[in-house]
């Protein structure tokens, strides 16, 4: 029968962009080639993303499955399974179709001071690739997104727990999120809007000076 060296194997690909599978059969000729996708027959007829090509070779049958433009749904396992008169073998490929995260939500308050907020948010879909960082981003109310941002990184790994710190007390902020992995960067979340708490003075004032300008007036 037919035989495949390689029976399991990871291939990734960026969502988006096109992607060759390939699968070498050794073995009598002729050879029949199909390929399934999550065990199912796939027809390149019902989808014209695909494209099936074989090219005969001195000991076997080489065959390609192109995908013009991977989708997220290309995320799948495609087996292989070759066919001659003496019998039948497979191979399968785990195709990962990375792309950039989705946008993180549920991002709230837990926690403000004066010069201080702690937020929280719900880890997104990571897009086939671990996320390695958030990035909280602040501004004051009246800033542009564009310019006047203050950003804060917080590692991937850490709970979806972080703090900024730095702010004035009584101000108004904007803040957002954003999630980074390999790929790339999401767009970013809700904006969430606070107002930090009033501060009392740090001590009673200093360097003031007085001055009698008469006996009844104080400078």
């Amino acid at each position: 029968p037919p035989h495949f060296e390689i029976k399991l194997r990871n291939q990734t690909a960026r969502r988006g962009e096109p992607a060759v599978l390939q699968c070498e059969a050794q073995g009598e000729k002729p050879i029949g080639i199909l390929w399934n996708m999550n065990n199912k027959r796939l027809d390149p007829k019902s989808d014209s993303r695909y494209t099936i090509r074989e090219e005969i070779l001195a000991n076997g049958v080489l065959a390609d499955l192109s995908i013009k433009r991977t989708e997220r749904s290309d995320s799948a396992l495609f087996t292989c399974v070759a066919t001659n008169a003496f019998g039948s073998d497979d191979t399968s490929i785990n195709m990962i179709v990375q792309e950039v995260p989705e946008v993180p939500y549920g991002l709230k308050v837990l926690d403000k001071s004066g010069r201080s907020v702690q937020l929280s948010w719900a880890a997104p879909y990571d897009g086939n690739s671990p996320i390695k960082r958030y990035i909280i981003e602040s501004k004051q109310s009246k800033a542009s997104w564009d310019s006047e941002v203050d950003r804060v990184l917080v590692p991937g790994s850490q709970q979806n727990v972080a703090s900024v710190f730095n702010l004035r007390p009584a101000t108004t902020y904007h803040l957002r999120i954003i999630a980074e992995n390999e790929i790339g960067t999401s767009e970013p979340s809700d904006t969430v809007t606070i107002i930090t708490a009033e501060e009392a003075p740090s001590g009673p004032p200093s360097s003031v000076k007085l001055e009698a300008l008469d006996q009844h007036t104080l400078k």
